[in-house]
């Protein structure tokens, strides 16, 4: 289901619907032929021990004017980071050769975009989710706005939404708030898109760093 939202920084919100639009996925996936540089393989990447995984930063243009996010919210009945923000990605498989390959897959998988339908731009820095011990490969891709309605369609699985955000209206600088771990303290943004939905934590960080670094310094 699509709405409209003026009220807050969501353009347009996609809501998963039991039973609607329910995919199989195998046999669907096709490898994207991308040239972009540092695409390692994993096996090349140390092994720390930490749980791989890897996601795409979707920077729709073309929307009514409007340069727009892709993120998702993960569904409540999941066992880990449930109801949380984030960008389309997931879990290294056995069958990814690349984080690029497991960015892309998870893309599909979870809102159906299909690879060949994305242009990926560049590898941005590893982050770190420190409450699961993930260790994210983001890759920053361009989607075109005009040719993304139609082609959503969510894993009523895992996710319970997902939205576009106007970045021109995302707080710059954020929010910042500050936890106690066992590994010290960690100081990390948060962005308010509406009263039911703030990104924080690995997502915020990634989401600050494009926005400094990728967006406003391009401009």
């Amino acid at each position: 289901m699509l709405l409209e939202d003026k009220e807050t920084l969501v353009i347009v919100e996609w809501l998963a619907q039991k039973n609607l639009n329910k995919r199989n996925h195998s046999g669907v996936w096709i490898k994207s032929e991308v040239n972009v540089d540092n695409v390692v393989s994993w096996a090349s990447l140390p092994n720390t021990g930490r749980r791989q995984s890897a996601v795409i930063i979707p920077y729709v243009k073309g929307l009514k004017g409007k340069d727009a996010l892709l993120l998702i919210e993960k569904s409540k009945k999941l066992r880990h980071h449930a109801g949380q923000m984030a960008f389309p990605g997931g879990a290294r498989e056995d069958k990814d050769v690349t984080p690029l390959d497991t960015a892309l897959r998870e893309l599909h998988e979870e809102v159906g975009i299909s690879p060949e339908r994305v242009e990926v731009v560049e590898a941005l820095p590893k982050e770190y989710v420190y409450s699961s011990d993930f260790v994210i490969y983001p890759y920053l891709a361009y989607i075109d706005g005009e040719d993304l309605f139609g082609s959503i369609t969510l894993d009523e699985e895992e996710l319970a939404a997902a939205v576009l955000v106007d970045i021109k209206r995302l707080p710059v600088p954020p929010k910042f708030r500050w936890k106690r771990t066992l590994q010290g303290v960690i100081v990390y943004p948060e962005f308010y898109l509406s009263p039911e939905r703030t990104v924080w934590g690995a997502t915020a960080r990634m989401l600050w760093r494009f926005l400094r670094r990728y967006y406003y310094e391009r401009r």
